[in-house]
């Protein structure tokens, strides 16, 4: 397998995948930008962030106003904001949350909902963390 360079692994966290594909070998590389999946032969890099891939498995509701992610450690901790609590929409935020974690589970994740209660989003945001979804 090819190695990495050293500015290409410093700030990313290596997952060994469960499954390989056709016997060879295959390795995830996660940052907090973008995931890689390497092959023996062959390196494909998919410019989908973790906080994007989280936010496709999101029901389309448009009390969900926005979602924050972060790597914190080696932590991936993602923030949901929705103004006030909700429980069926917070059912459908976990079905998103346990079907993330199906997808990947060799990460350690943090979710957290977030009630605004009509408070500005700069008062809330979480320091460091990366815009992944505003509502429009």
């Amino acid at each position: 397998m090819p190695s990495l360079s050293p500015a290409l692994a410093s700030n990313e966290l290596t997952v060994l995948a469960n499954t390989s594909d056709q016997g060879r070998d295959s390795r995830s590389i996660v940052s907090s930008h973008t995931f890689m999946q390497r092959f023996e032969d062959s390196t494909v890099l998919i410019t989908e962030t973790l906080g994007e891939r989280f936010v496709k498995l999101l029901t389309k509701d448009g009390k969900i106003e926005r979602v924050f992610w972060a790597f914190e450690e080696s932590i991936l901790r993602v923030w949901t904001f929705i103004n006030y609590p909700d429980a069926s929409l917070e059912g459908k935020i976990s079905q998103a949350q346990l079907a993330f974690l199906d997808q990947f589970p060799e990460l350690e994740c943090d979710f957290t909902v977030i009630y605004r209660f009509d408070k500005h989003f700069d008062d809330l945001r979480p320091v460091g963390s990366i815009l992944a979804f505003e509502q429009q």
